[in-house]
């Protein structure tokens, strides 16, 4: 077995939310997009800010404050829409800004236990002086 079987390397795609870095595997995004207009629907969730159209497919998009129990803040220039695509089910979240994408070997995922939204949260990652929180796009996609 060679070293990086023992030791697989995956990449995430790491934005800003309430100045913490956050990471999601970059298998599951589709791409990245500046905010579009965002549709209200009635009765939706609270998490779910509205739908948008992607070259006419409509994607709905969550507000990942709400699902990792965090402040709202206003959209700015730096706000992005993740377009996240899981076995074909297509969602976007809204975040602050985009940091980079990094690589991180499994053996450097703590796992961590931080109560009622711990299931949102794969692990951390300290890399380059940051604490990266690597979410788990399985858990927010049930929510």
């Amino acid at each position: 077995m060679t070293e990086s079987n023992k030791d697989p390397i995956s990449q995430w795609l790491t934005f800003i939310l309430n100045n913490e870095i956050y990471g999601i595997d970059v298998q599951f995004v589709q791409e990245v997009l500046r905010p579009p207009e965002i549709s209200i629907v009635p009765g939706a969730p609270a998490h779910i800010l509205g739908i948008i159209n992607v070259r006419g497919e409509f994607i709905s998009v969550s507000d990942i404050r709400t699902l990792l129990n965090l402040s709202k803040v206003n959209i700015t220039d730096q706000t992005r829409v993740i377009l996240i695509d899981l076995n074909g089910q297509k969602f976007g979240i809204l975040v602050d800004s985009i940091a980079e994408i990094i690589d991180v070997r499994s053996s450097e995922i703590e796992s961590i236990n931080t109560g009622d939204n711990s299931s949102n949260i794969l692990g951390t990652c300290q890399k380059k002086d940051n604490l990266f929180i690597l979410l788990s796009i399985n858990e927010l996609l049930k929510e």
